[in-house]
């Protein structure tokens, strides 16, 4: 183990089918951010706009996502299906600074439970997007 690592996680993402060992002779680790939930400031207010991962997924029959917003602003969460139709919007409207969590059903517009799949989730404001993707498992 490295001097002061407490932990280190590789993922390697082979698309066809791999039997055997590999190597590594010069690995460099760095840490690029979170997902897994949103960083705070001292005040509890977040420090960047932010969407993390739904929980759980994959999902039945609901699941919970959670983002910040750093300062008040117009925010639109909306999901989408695999070729891009909006399903439902969660939340629209302006937002204060804050931490929030909205459940998603499985439902779409009108009230009828969608199918299992991949579905997106974006949470939008002004000229900043960040896009999610969840699976639901019936």
């Amino acid at each position: 183990t490295g001097v002061g690592a407490t932990a280190l996680e590789v993922r390697l993402h082979v698309y066809s089918r791999f039997v055997g060992t590999i190597y590594f002779d010069d690995l460099t680790v760095q840490k690029i951010g979170t997902t897994t939930s949103v960083d705070l400031a001292k005040n509890g207010i977040p420090k960047v706009f932010e969407l993390s991962n739904n929980y759980p997924n994959p999902f039945n029959p609901s699941t919970k996502i959670q983002f910040g917003v750093p300062h008040e602003g117009n925010i639109s969460l909306v999901i989408y299906n695999m070729l891009g139709q909006r399903i439902r919007t969660l939340a629209q409207g302006v937002y204060v600074p804050g931490e929030y969590t909205v459940t998603w059903d499985g439902r779409d517009e009108t009230g009828h439970t969608v199918d299992s799949g991949v579905y997106f989730y974006r949470l939008e404001t002004g000229s900043i997007a960040h896009v999610r993707k969840m699976l639901l498992l019936k």
